[in-house]
């Protein structure tokens, strides 16, 4: 079976938007649910009550201190593992993501990410992931990844977030804002030649207006932001 995974944690304040919390409804997601047009999204949530509304179930998560962007990936890495008749997964974000065609076929072993339309050392990733400073300046014109949009066989994106976080938990990476700066340091470490990236897969991140207006989104999967 394929699904789409995303995450709705609203019990935690989004680091990125300070004091910012998502409502604890259905409400931000549904714009995401709609696009599948009928396909199941599962949505892990902390404070959304279990069960299933047309093409939506809602699986519940423990309620987590832990930075938002890295406890989406371990409630994520465990719903996984726990269902393992699962074949091809989308991981995507919930609020910003759509849609738009049918996903490339995934290949054993071969995870399908997001991208945005700079590189790894922009001004943001410097400021915002500190503890990557070293990395950031030795893979700065490497395009940056997004993972608003990752997919494969059930298997492949177990491998690789079990991967990712271990590399979070191996450093002290608590001055970093998100997961940005470990997403791209583990998909052109240990999946350099396991990744794949570009229009096929996603729209560029925030570069929705261009996109629709170059005809070039004709062949994305999904559209973000």
């Amino acid at each position: 079976m394929t699904v789409t995974i995303t995450s709705l944690l609203t019990s935690t304040v989004d680091p990125q938007r300070p004091g910012v919390k998502l409502p604890a409804t259905l409400d931000p997601i549904r714009t995401l649910a709609g696009s599948l047009q009928g396909h199941p999204l599962i949505v892990l949530a902390d404070e959304v009550d279990e069960g299933t509304t047309s093409n939506i179930t809602v699986v519940r998560v423990p309620a987590s201190t832990e930075n938002v962007y890295i406890a989406r990936w371990r409630n994520t890495l465990s719903y996984l593992e726990s269902n393992t008749s699962l074949d091809e997964v989308w991981c995507v974000d919930g609020t910003d993501v759509e849609l738009i065609n049918a996903p490339p076929a995934c290949r054993p072993g071969t995870m399908f990410v997001g991208f945005e339309h700079t590189v790894v050392g922009c001004s943001w990733m410097r400021r915002k992931h500190p503890s990557q400073a070293a990395w950031i300046n030795e893979h700065e014109d490497l395009t940056l990844l997004n993972p608003g949009v990752i997919g494969g066989h059930r298997k492949t994106v177990v491998e690789f977030l079990t991967d990712m976080l271990q590399l979070w938990d191996k450093t002290d990476r608590s001055t970093d804002i998100g997961d940005m700066g470990v997403f791209n340091e583990t998909c052109y470490t240990t999946w350099a030649d396991r990744h794949v990236t570009g229009p096929r897969v996603v729209t560029p991140y925030k570069l929705v207006w261009a996109w629709n207006h170059s005809n070039e989104h004709a062949h994305s999967a999904f559209r973000h932001k």
